[in-house]
């Protein structure tokens, strides 16, 4: 699997808090470990240490481009349903969506009204942790 190349865990964790800790939380290396394994490098190492973006726990706007980049997601449902999971425990806060959106626009070309469109698709999305439970 991607980015399961990392021998001893528990080693390797350690060397990558280590690499990371003076521009990054611990606790977002730690959630990037989980998602990435050894990709964390190819998120933690962008031009500089990245940013965390508002209305999230702890996701770096250098995540968000790697996946869009990485990942082609083709609408922002995909990014936030899909790619990386940000809709699926909770409903998105709107800044977060909007962020990723703009990210998301940047990448793909969208003119204003597509970029309405899709943050208005995400933010009206029941979130996937209901769908089972609300009748169809």
């Amino acid at each position: 699997l991607p980015g399961g190349g990392v021998g001893d865990v528990a080693s390797y964790r350690q060397a990558t808090i280590e690499k990371y800790r003076a521009s990054t939380p611990v606790p977002v290396i730690d959630r990037l470990l989980r998602c990435y394994g050894s990709g964390v490098d190819a998120i933690l190492s962008q031009d500089g240490p990245g940013h965390v973006l508002e209305g999230s726990e702890g996701v770096l706007d250098h995540e968000i481009r790697h996946v869009i980049d990485n990942e082609m997601p083709q609408t922002l449902g995909d990014l936030f349903f899909r790619r990386t999971g940000l809709g699926t425990r909770a409903c998105p806060e709107a800044d977060l969506v909007n962020a990723c959106g703009r990210m998301m626009a940047d990448a793909r070309g969208w003119d204003t009204e597509r970029l309405q469109r899709e943050i208005d698709a995400v933010m009206q999305t029941t979130c996937l942790w209901r769908a089972a439970v609300q009748p169809g």
